[in-house]
């Protein structure tokens, strides 16, 4: 949170277990924060697979969720659909 609130990123990577805070946590405070990090698109790879899963990532902010193996080709092809970069 420290690093995202203390410069620019086009893009968060974020997995939902993580040490100290857990993902949708995490999520759920990056949405509540200053404005320009509300809109800050976040892409979900994880090994949490579970509908439940999906849905409160969905609820805590997240744009697209996917399940580990995420191959090289599925994880750019996300990331440029979010940041609006080529594919």
């Amino acid at each position: 949170m420290e690093k995202v609130s203390s410069q620019a990123f086009d893009l968060v990577i974020l997995d939902v277990n993580m040490p100290r805070m857990d993902g949708f946590s995490f999520l759920r405070a990056l949405r509540r924060g200053a404005p320009d990090m509300a809109g800050l698109p976040v892409l979900v790879v994880t090994t949490e697979a579970s509908e439940q899963d999906v849905v409160d990532a969905r609820e805590a902010g997240a744009n697209f969720y996917l399940v580990k193996p995420v191959s090289e080709a599925d994880l750019l092809r996300h990331a440029a659909i979010l940041t609006g970069l080529p594919q």
